[in-house]
């Protein structure tokens, strides 16, 4: 027998019908075990990885279609073939409705019995790739709502900040009584806290926007943790005690953050649903990072039950839940570790040495690839005091946010022109020459790309003063131009600090022009 061996289970009472299988078999790149009943199979298949299962409808202790689902129940990832003496065809697709991937009358040739074995399991395999295809295209969905709630909620977000600090600056000039002003200033700096809050849950929400990504970038582990603790923080918080404990200085990697978020998101939300509902005020979940040699760890533990041996090996397998119908699709794991092993690393699931729970282990090598160069971003945009007065062009097409960043941009003593459309903001630039133009990258009829794109035709001077706003790039289009272009990207709700560098990013480019 070969390594590649196929190992293959069959349930058959017949001594003889097995004997004339494993004649059948002999010499073929199969590895036949054979069990007589039913409740001898359960153990097995509980505890052994089968590539196929071979059913025989007339048991001792199970008879007809009922086999065939109760094997489906237990081993959902392995495919089913049915033996039977039956000739009536109903009661093969009758099995193959229950679970089975195909049927063959006893008795077939060798090469009619191998050959449908290597359909069914042929078979498996396809629906397999094409549940894991749905769940993908589900997840894109997800990923494409999250951009687009972010959009929607940033733009509001965006004028209620900036009138919100207007506001605040404005009581503070007002001639009314301390205890008054500390009150009102007190309720403001309430508000502006709310606001950065929703924006904090925004920006963690869209890394669920680019789980199709599959560019690789510089990976800090610690910030994927603190990402994936911030999006399931809500939803265990009446599960089970967070602890977050994080090691300082872990090198990067190199991958992609929100395939990774989604690892440990998922790794959270299983410890928290392995709980029993008991009630008990003791359930923890730890997240904790540290290095080993040249791999960085990241672990989620719990003080649960821990896994049954007679699981453990299965965990992975695509179908295979512990979770009751409706609540998993069991190919949550199958997915991590293959999104694990993408990033070179692997996946584990033991129970805990150190007391009850289990524990899941994701390593990672920390050299795989050199340092990215970094992306022109908000981040990297200068930083310094107060500037000359600029005339600044917006655009926007949401007429809130451009009052808002108007009266934010004048209220520093500069010059503020506003347009509601791409088109509009080319016919002022073909007129007048401006310091700077701050405009959205998402609009209607003509994005931020398409107007960069007009704008090197009709006024390319001014492309170097380009700084686009977004409250989340999530279109393809909108994806590449950032990646692509190298005009600074600003995420929505644009706070004071970062318009003053994008004040201060127009400043240097005109003494650059000036010298």
């Amino acid at each position: 027998m070969t390594a590649s061996a196929v190992n293959v289970l069959l349930l058959e009472d017949s001594p003889a019908d097995a004997r004339l299988l494993e004649v059948q078999l002999r010499g073929q790149p199969y590895r036949l075990d054979v069990v007589r009943r039913l409740s001898e199979a359960v153990p097995r298949l509980q505890s052994h990885r089968y590539s196929l299962v071979i059913v025989d409808l007339g048991l001792p202790d199970s008879t007809g279609i009922d086999t065939v689902a109760r094997v489906h129940e237990l081993v959902p990832s392995a495919p089913i073939m049915v033996l039977t003496n039956d000739q009536d065809s109903d009661m093969g697709l009758s099995a193959v409705q229950a679970g089975a991937q195909d049927f063959l009358n006893k008795g077939a040739s060798t090469a009619l019995l191998t050959r449908t074995m290597r359909y069914a399991i042929e078979r498996k395999h396809a629906e397999v790739l094409r549940a894991r295809l749905v769940h993908a295209d589900r997840l894109s969905s997800v990923g494409q709502l999250a951009a687009s709630v972010a959009h929607e909620v940033n733009n509001p977000n965006a004028y209620v900040f900036g009138n919100l600090h207007l506001l605040k600056e404005s009581i503070e000039h007002w001639d009314i009584a301390p205890e008054d002003k500390a009150d009102a200033l007190e309720l403001i700096a309430d508000c502006l806290d709310g606001v950065q809050r929703v924006t904090r849950i925004v920006r963690q929400l869209s890394s669920f926007a680019r789980v199709d990504d599959e560019r690789s970038e510089p990976v800090a582990i610690n910030d994927v943790l603190r990402d994936a603790v911030a999006l399931v923080t809500n939803d265990l918080r009446h599960k089970a005690r967070l602890d977050v404990d994080l090691a300082d200085g872990l090198l990067p990697f190199a991958g992609n953050p929100p395939r990774l978020v989604q690892v440990f998101t998922n790794l959270m939300i299983n410890a928290a649903q392995a709980f029993p509902d008991d009630g008990a005020d003791d359930r923890c979940i730890q997240v904790r990072s540290y290095a080993q040699e040249d791999m960085v760890i990241a672990e989620v533990l719990d003080n649960g039950a821990g896994i049954p041996d007679e699981i453990k090996e299965r965990l992975k397998e695509p179908f295979f839940t512990t979770k009751p119908a409706g609540v998993g699709t069991g190919l949550g794991l199958a997915i991590c570790t293959e999104i694990v092993e993408r990033h070179h690393g692997t996946l584990e699931l033991n129970n805990r040495p150190d007391g009850p729970g289990a524990v899941a282990r994701v390593s990672i090598p920390v050299v795989r690839a050199p340092k990215a160069p970094p992306r022109p971003r908000a981040a990297t945009l200068p930083r310094l005091p107060a500037v000359a007065p600029l005339r600044v062009l917006l655009i926007d097409d949401d007429q809130a946010v451009r009052r808002a960043f108007s009266r934010v941009i004048a209220g520093a003593g500069h010059e503020v022109t506003a347009a509601a459309t791409a088109r509009e903001a080319l016919a002022v630039l073909r007129d007048r020459e401006v310091d700077g133009v701050l405009c959205d990258l998402e609009m209607p009829k003509m994005d931020g790309a398409a107007f960069y794109q007009q704008l090197s035709t009709v006024s390319p001077v001014h492309c170097g003063r380009v700084v686009f706003c977004t409250g989340g790039a999530f279109t393809p289009r909108a994806k590449k131009f950032v990646e692509d272009n190298q005009a600074p990207c600003l995420q929505k709700p644009l706070d004071i600090e970062l318009l003053g560098q994008a004040l201060t990013y127009w400043d240097q480019q005109r003494n650059k022009r000036a010298s």
